[in-house]
């Protein structure tokens, strides 16, 4: 699962973590 170019790799990462975090917080909402 490798692109040609590495920063997408990482542009791609970073946008997982930020969407995880985001619904983390979401879930502790409406949770609370």
């Amino acid at each position: 699962m490798f692109t040609r170019n590495p920063t997408d790799l990482l542009t791609c990462m970073c946008v997982c973590v930020v969407t995880t975090k985001l619904s983390e917080r979401n879930r502790r909402k409406i949770y609370k």
